[in-house]
């Protein structure tokens, strides 16, 4: 501890205003290297769904760096040394949720921080471990794999909780479709009145298209259509494109739970009563573990990326959705107004025997 800060703390214990000591120690708190650890680390827990993963980034983002007397000061260093420390994957990858995809620092089951008789330790030491007993070995590692299991169990509960949110009510599923299938009907028929333009055999309206002249209307209007439809059918395709491939989770999920739920469930817990006896055979015959990472986790393409499942939500109401709808809709409304607005000079046309 450093000396003038304990002194410190003992004044302002005794009464002594000693804010402005504490404030300008903040300064070492932020440039500390366990502070530079965690800002590093954060990073990366926030791309796992794990519980202790969400609980790291959590706690970082509600620190508080503006320490107001100096007991803050200690309580806040406190605070970062003990997220710095366990912001490394060993202490919140959960075997039984691995990433089929995952080529992290972590490559063994045994690598992982586990709590023997109230000391952090990892896997493999605590399976050579020479001074605690087998059952008491199996007893602490299996009150962590209920922990892993439970927090295997929350990960997919959450997923269906965004998925009810998702698909509330047939109601609003109904109306979601027909908003899609109305979408289509739009864009089709906005396209084969432009081929319709195009092939009806009046020579005046397809030549004022064609070989357009300034006092010709459809100079303008025809060609501006054709371009404003482009452009529409361009992010009509790019949105709905965009859309599927963000919202392909929530259907593959939705059809799977409809017939896989309890099974899930069950396959989970059974793969929880794998690697319990997995490590109760490694404790038992003191042998360590190695690259069995994604050995016992149901997260893989056979089953639901619950990962995706849950950033559905920010992706639909984030930037890029937002754009990419903007921008249909905008060409969609352009080439509305120009296509009515040709239709009718199509029609006076008509109506005139060909000519305006």
């Amino acid at each position: 501890m450093d000396p003038k800060r304990y002194f410190y703390l003992l004044a302002e214990e005794g009464g002594w205003d000693c804010s402005s000591y504490a404030f300008s120690y903040r300064d070492q708190i932020v440039n500390s290297s366990a502070y530079r650890i965690l800002q590093i680390n954060v990073l990366e827990c926030r791309k796992y769904p794990t519980s202790s993963a969400k609980r790291i980034a959590k706690d970082f983002d509600n620190l508080y760096l503006e320490p107001l007397t100096v007991k803050d000061t200690f309580v806040l260093e406190r605070q970062i040394n003990y997220l710095a420390l366990h912001s490394f994957p060993a202490f919140y990858l959960n075997p039984l949720a691995i990433d089929p995809n995952y080529n992290g620092e972590v490559s063994s089951i045994g690598d992982l921080r586990f709590t023997l008789e109230g000391k952090e330790r990892t896997l493999n030491e605590i399976i050579l471990d020479k001074n605690s007993t087998i059952d008491r070995k199996k007893h602490d590692v299996n009150n962590k794999l209920e922990f892993f299991l439970k927090d295997r169990n929350g990960l997919v509960l959450e997923s269906i909780s965004q998925l009810k949110k998702q698909t509330n009510s047939d109601k609003k599923e109904r109306k979601r479709r027909i908003r899609r299938i109305s979408d289509f009907v739009y864009c089709a028929i906005l396209n084969l009145l432009q081929l319709f333009f195009f092939l009806y055999p009046n020579e005046i309206f397809r030549r004022g298209i064609l070989t357009p002249t300034k006092s010709n209307p459809f100079a303008y209007i025809g060609w501006m259509y054709f371009l404003i439809l482009f452009l529409y059918d361009f992010f009509f395709l790019l949105f709905h494109s965009y859309r599927s491939r963000i919202y392909e989770p929530y259907n593959y999920a939705r059809r799977f739970l409809k017939k896989n739920q309890e099974k899930l469930f069950q396959d989970i817990q059974d793969e929880k009563d794998k690697l319990y006896a997995y490590i109760s055979l490694a404790i038992t015959n003191h042998v360590t573990l190695k690259n069995d990472i994604k050995d016992f986790s149901k997260l893989s393409s056979s089953y639901i990326d619950f990962k995706s499942v849950n950033e559905v939500s920010a992706k639909a109401n984030g930037r890029f959705y937002k754009i990419r709808h903007t921008l249909k809709n905008s060409f969609a409304t352009l080439a509305g107004i120009l296509c009515l607005i040709l239709f009718t000079l199509f029609l006076i046309s008509v109506n005139h025997g060909g000519t305006l």
